[in-house]
């Protein structure tokens, strides 16, 4: 699945004036930045077993486990965390480059 971005979001951010590869690190590196804070909130909401689960699965897990795909299948509130931070990602963009 290939990163998208909110054409209005994408020019204010000057994405739609990057070239392929510089466009493919942007998103790569704000994707990262938005899955990283979810991972941490779903962290803080669970219990100290469910956290201990999660490590134990990805340290047996191979390296080409969809780890979010287990951690969406796993804990049905990740989607909607995701959702929350991705929507404070792009306000807080919005609100530094409105500066």
């Amino acid at each position: 699945m290939e990163p998208q971005i909110n054409p209005e979001l994408a020019t204010l951010l000057g994405v739609d004036k990057m070239g392929e590869q510089e466009k493919e690190t942007f998103l790569a590196r704000a994707g990262s930045i938005i899955i990283e804070a979810a991972i941490g909130r779903l962290l803080l909401s669970l219990e100290p077993d469910q956290v201990s689960q999660i490590e134990a699965y990805t340290e047996a897990a191979p390296e080409t486990e969809d780890i979010f795909e287990y951690l969406l299948k796993t804990y049905p509130t990740f989607e909607s965390i995701v959702e929350e931070e991705a929507a404070a990602f792009k306000d807080e963009a919005v609100e530094i480059l409105e500066k």
